[in-house]
C-alpha cells in the first residue's frame, strides 16, 4: 500500500482555525437553575433524585432538594429538568493538537468540557499561551484546556507525517536542553515517547525534577515501567511497556525493543506482531499483580486509551459511519489511505492482544491504580467528542462499574491535577460544566451519548442551540453534502 501523503497537523479540526470568523465576546450569561433534576454523585455512585441547581456565573451557587429550595433568586432562568441527569463536565485525559473552533464545539456539544493536550508542535503551544494572556480567541464553544504538552521527546522520528508532534533527543545533553526549551515555552509537564536510551532518559527526568515539571507519557523501552513509576512518572499513557512487564521474558524483550529503529520501514509493525505473540505465551499474571500494587502504592496514573486498541472500532468507510460527516474530507480521505484490509490470522492476534490489555486495566483496577479516560484524540478513526464515550464504554467492558468508569472523566482529573475545589463533583462554589442527560448513566454508561444540554463555564448551551453548532460544523466539514 503507498505511504499516505504526509499531513501537517494531526486533523483539520486540530489546526488553528484562523480564517474562521469567531463571534464576540459573550456577554455574563443570565444565572439559570436547572429544577427537578436529578444530580449524579459521581463520588459516591448514587443518584441524588429530585434537586434544584442553580448556576451564577461560571459557578454552582446553590444544588439542594427541589423542595428545600423552591425558591430562587429574581432574574434567574428556570429550566424544567425533571428526568433529566445532571453529571459533571467529561474531560479526556489523552488528546493532541492545536486549538479551533469546530474542535472546541465536537468536544463540548458531546459532553467533554476539557482535554489534557498531550503532545503537539512548539509553535502551538507558544502561540495558546499567548492566546491565554491577551485573552483573545473567541469561541462559540469554549472548553477548558486542563495541561499543555509541547512536543513529545524521542530518539526518533517515529511520526514524520505529523511534523512537530516530536523533539529527537540524541543523548543526555540533548535531552536536558529540549526539557529547558519546554519550560521556556510555558508547557506545563514534558511528554516522554517511547525509544530512547536510559541514559538519555535518565537526563530528561533529572533536568524535568529540577524545573519542578512533571513528567508523563509512553515509558521507553530501555527503561522497565517499574523504574518509571519509582523515578515519579505522573501518568503512563497507553499501557507501554506494562505488558511487556508482565511477561516471564520481560527483561529479553525490551532488549529487543530498545534496539528497533522505528524509522525502518515495516519495522515497527513486524516487531510489534512478534512480540505480542512473545507477551501473550509468557503472561505472569503474579507479576503483574505485583507491578500494579507498586504503581497504586507509587500513586502513577494510568490512562489506558483502551478503545484505541480495539481491532473491531476501526474503520468502517465514511459512508458507513454516520460521525464521518463531522470530519473533513480530506481528512476523511487520509484516514482511509492509512487503513489497510487486515489478515485474519493477524486481527485474530490483535483481538487477543486487547483481550490481555483489559486484562490488566482490570488487574489495575482491583489493586486501586487511579485511571484516567482517554482518546489519543489526532489519530485516524478517533472522533472529538463521541470517541471518549467509546472509552467509557471500553472500561465497562473491562470490569469497571458505570459509576467508576464516570469517575475516570470526571472526578479524577480534578484529583490528577489536585483542582478538586473547582471541579469533578457537583457541588455549590464548584465551576459550572455541566452535562445533562436524558438517561441515567449508572444504570448504563451508554447514557452519557445523550446530551440534553451542556454548561460551559457558566453558560446555557440547550439541545437547539448544540444542533445549530454542529450543522455548520458539518457544512464546513462536507461543503458537498445533499
Amino acid at each position: 500500500m503507498a505511504k499516505p501523503a504526509p499531513v501537517t497537523c494531526l486533523s483539520a479540526l486540530l489546526c488553528v482555525a484562523t480564517a474562521l470568523e469567531l463571534p464576540a465576546q459573550l456577554s455574563s450569561p443570565q444565572p439559570f437553575a436547572f429544577t427537578h433534576v436529578n444530580i449524579v454523585d459521581v463520588e459516591h455512585g448514587l443518584v441524588q433524585h429530585d434537586r434544584t441547581l442553580v448556576v451564577r456565573g461560571n459557578r454552582i451557587a446553590a444544588a439542594g432538594s427541589s423542595r428545600q429550595t423552591r425558591r430562587v433568586p429574581a432574574g434567574t432562568r428556570i429550566v424544567e429538568a425533571r428526568g433529566k441527569y445532571l453529571i459533571p463536565g467529561l474531560w479526556d485525559m489523552h488528546a493532541h493538537g492545536a486549538f479551533s473552533a469546530d474542535l472546541f464545539v465536537l468536544h463540548a456539544a458531546h459532553g467533554v468540557t476539557g482535554i489534557r493536550h498531550m503532545g503537539g508542535s512548539l509553535d502551538q503551544a507558544v502561540a495558546f499561551r499567548r492566546m491565554e494572556r491577551a485573552h483573545t480567541g473567541e469561541y462559540p464553544m469554549r472548553i477548558r484546556v486542563g495541561a499543555l504538552s509541547g512536543p513529545a521527546l524521542d530518539g526518533f522520528d517515529q511520526l514524520p507525517q505529523f511534523p512537530g508532534l516530536t523533539m529527537i533527543v540524541t543523548g543526555p545533553e540533548d535531552g536536558g536542553r529540549a526539557v529547558d526549551r519546554l519550560h521556556e515555552a510555558g508547557v506545563d509537564f514534558v511528554k516522554i515517547h517511547t525509544q530512547m536510551t536510559r541514559d538519555t532518559w535518565l537526563a530528561i527526568v533529572k533536568r524535568a525534577k529540577e524545573l519542578s515539571m512533571p513528567f508523563a507519557g509512553h515509558v521507553p523501552y530501555a527503561v522497565s515501567p517499574l523504574e518509571a513509576s519509582d523515578a515519579g512518572q505522573k501518568s503512563i499513557e497507553h499501557l507501554t511497556g506494562v505488558a511487556i512487564a508482565c511477561s516471564s521474558e520481560e527483561d529479553a524483550i525490551r532488549l529487543d525493543a530498545a534496539a528497533v529503529t522505528p524509522s525502518a520501514a515495516g519495522t515497527v509493525a513486524e516487531f510489534e506482531h512478534a512480540m505480542s505473540k512473545r507477551v501473550l505465551s509468557t503472561f505472569n499474571a503474579e507479576k503483574c499483580a505485583a507491578l500494579a500494587r507498586r504503581f497504586a502504592a507509587n500513586h502513577t496514573w494510568h490512562t489506558p486509551t483502551l478503545s484505541l486498541w480495539d481491532p473491531d472500532r476501526c474503520c468502517r468507510r465514511a459512508s458507513e459511519d454516520p460521525r464521518a460527516k463531522y470530519i473533513p474530507v480530506a481528512i476523511l480521505k487520509w484516514w482511509e489511505s492509512a487503513s489497510v484490509d487486515t489478515p485474519m490470522d493477524e486481527l485474530g492476534l490483535r483481538r487477543r492482544m486487547y483481550r490481555k490489555r483489559a486484562e490488566i486495566v482490570t488487574l489495575l483496577h482491583r489493586s486501586r491504580v487511579a485511571l484516567l479516560a482517554g482518546t489519543d484524540l489526532g489519530l485516524p478513526w478517533i472522533y472529538p467528542g463521541l470517541s471518549l464515550h467509546d472509552e467509557l464504554a471500553s472500561l465497562v467492558r473491562a470490569g469497571l462499574s458505570p459509576a467508576e468508569a464516570l469517575r475516570t472523566a470526571t472526578l479524577n482529573p480534578a484529583v490528577y491535577w489536585n483542582r478538586t475545589r473547582d471541579f469533578g463533583t457537583i457541588a455549590a462554589g464548584k465551576l459550572a460544566d455541566l452535562v445533562l442527560l436524558d438517561g441515567d448513566p449508572l444504570s448504563d454508561i451508554g447514557n452519557t451519548r445523550r446530551v440534553n444540554a451542556v454548561v460551559l463555564d457558566g453558560q446555557l448551551f440547550e439541545r437547539s442551540t448544540i444542533d445549530r453548532l454542529l450543522d455548520d460544523v458539518v457544512r464546513r466539514a462536507q461543503p458537498n453534502r445533499n
